[in-house]
């Protein structure tokens, strides 16, 4: 018995001496693999990364250490140095829409816009340590400048641009209503490049190139549009009731003319029918002579149906106390006398 047991033991020892070894190696290679970890932990902060848009400046204690601006990859001290990027592209700057006065006491709403960049990373770091603090100094200062700038101009200084403009009107348009235009001076041009001007002598002081500047659009104020629509209705509304006034005077001359003209077409009309029923009365004349004068009989029953004319004329509708024995009856009696109604009467 004894024997097979010392028959294992050297088999035992060999087991003991493999596990001791694997647990050597498993601690080497956990310990390798966490100075791994650490070495990479330490290049990874220590490493950065310079693009081509950027301008990294390498701060050691909040003084400023190193300024790169050439595009590849970098070294640092980790947990000492600091990167700080500054995007060097060229930004828009969309002002708000802010109320203002012009010279001639007009509110306005201007709303502007502009492009800029930093022309000196160092600067800029300095004055403002991040970009919401330069955009927050960027609209103060443009706003400041277009405020005072518009302050010392008219109106039409801002809205208009071309000199020696003069309106175009429609052949057919009212001499009374045309007007010229108000001549200016500078011109909306004229007025932001001004504002370039000042803007950028102050934004350079602190890093910023300013590339260009515009208004983008100017409008009345509430108040003031209202006050100017009013206006416009009015003028509009004095000019249509002209409009109808001088539509009515025409109309009214129309009408003069047009009773004018058929009063003499009536009354042109009734003298040829006068005329012509005088002709034709004239010739009914010459026939009746012609006809009832050639004999004496002839001419008494002439006589005869003019009576009866007369009487249809006269008694028609009417009441008369005649005697029976009055000439002018006698015909109603039956007895046609030869005398004739010129001898009645």
């Amino acid at each position: 018995m004894s024997n097979d047991f010392n028959q294992f033991t050297p088999t035992l020892e060999k087991l003991d001496e493999l596990r001791r070894k694997g647990l050597a190696g498993f601690i080497a290679v956990a310990v390798a693999g966490v100075l791994i970890i650490i070495l990479a932990a330490l290049f990874g902060s220590s490493a950065y990364i310079t693009r081509t848009y950027e301008t990294i400046i390498v701060t050691r204690f909040g003084k400023i250490e190193k300024v790169r601006s050439e595009p590849g990859l970098a070294f640092k001290i980790p947990g000492i140095d600091t990167t700080n990027r500054i995007d060097m592209r060229v930004r828009p700057w969309d002002g708000p829409a802010a109320e203002m006065p012009t010279r001639d006491k007009l509110y306005i709403v201007v709303d502007t816009f502009a492009r800029w960049e930093v022309a000196d990373p160092e600067v800029f770091y300095t004055k403002f340590l991040t970009e919401q603090r330069a955009l927050s100094r960027i609209t103060d200062i443009l706003n400041s400048e277009t405020r005072t700038e518009i302050g010392v101009n008219n109106l039409v200084e801002v809205v208009r641009n071309t000199k020696g403009r003069t309106p175009v009107y429609p052949d057919d348009f009212i001499k009374e209503e045309r007007s010229e235009f108000e001549p200016i001076v500078n011109g909306r041009n004229v007025i932001e490049r001004r504002i370039t001007e000042q803007a950028e002598a102050k934004l350079g002081e602190v890093g910023v190139r300013l590339l260009e500047f515009y208004l983008k659009r100017v409008n009345y104020s509430q108040d003031v549009q209202r006050i100017v629509e009013d206006r416009m209705i009015s003028e509009r509304e004095r000019i249509a009731s002209r409009f109808r006034a001088e539509g009515s005077e025409e109309a009214s001359k129309i009408d003069g003319r047009r009773e004018r003209e058929l009063r003499q077409i009536e009354s042109e009309a009734f003298r040829k029918s006068e005329e012509i029923r005088g002709e034709a009365e004239q010739a009914a004349y010459e026939v009746y002579n012609k006809a009832y004068a050639e004999t004496p009989d002839h001419r008494k029953f002439y006589s005869f149906l003019k009576r009866m004319d007369s009487y249809e004329d006269s008694l028609s509708g009417s009441v008369f106390f005649l005697k029976m024995d009055n000439p002018y009856l006698s015909a109603l009696r039956g007895k046609v006398q030869s005398v004739s109604i010129e001898d009645d009467e």
